[in-house]
């Protein structure tokens, strides 16, 4: 990537749509390796020339901020991920509708993040995480895994025949 990214700048400038996806992917490398700060301050510097070249809500805007939510979610700070996430969920439902895949996939990183911090702060057998995993794995998107989770800790809390457990098993066939 650094040797496509030095070719492009050379050939097409700095600030061309081209280097600034290879900086992003840069960064995504970065994030891969657990660089969690050095790939922040990539995604922040294509951020901020995305948004002087094509506007705040500009689905490339939008991308890279998911990115940021996502490299914040790695770091641990997932209250700025959540909000991050929040903010993007809301222009991409304004601009592209409840249903379209960015949204979706929007919509499930903010559970995730939900879930992951219903666990941490009420431990991993609370079960009122249960409910969190299981609105997870109804989706949609659709995730079996979660559905499972979600019925495996009903079963050890509240017992097989509990309506909620029924509920979750009921979604996890349907």
């Amino acid at each position: 990537f650094e040797e496509v990214l030095a070719l492009n700048k050379q050939q097409l400038g700095e600030n061309h749509p081209k280097v600034l996806s290879t900086r992003a992917m840069i960064a995504k490398v970065l994030q891969s390796k657990g660089e969690y700060d050095a790939a922040l301050a990539q995604f922040e510097e294509v951020l901020a020339l995305r948004k002087q070249q094509l506007g705040e809500n500009h689905p490339s805007v939008l991308s890279t901020r998911y990115a940021i939510a996502q490299v914040l979610r790695s770091k641990g700070e997932y209250e700025a991920a959540l909000a991050q996430f929040e903010e993007v969920l809301a222009l991409r439902r304004q601009q592209l509708g409840e249903n379209h895949p960015s949204v979706l996939t929007t919509r499930h990183a903010i559970a995730q993040d939900a879930a992951e911090a219903a666990a941490r702060g009420l431990g991993e057998e609370h079960p009122e995480l249960a409910a969190v995993w299981h609105a997870w794995g109804v989706g949609p998107p659709r995730d079996k895994s979660k559905l499972q989770a979600a019925l495996d800790l009903r079963e050890a809390r509240l017992g097989e025949e509990h309506p909620l457990t029924r509920k979750t098993r009921a979604a996890l066939q349907g």
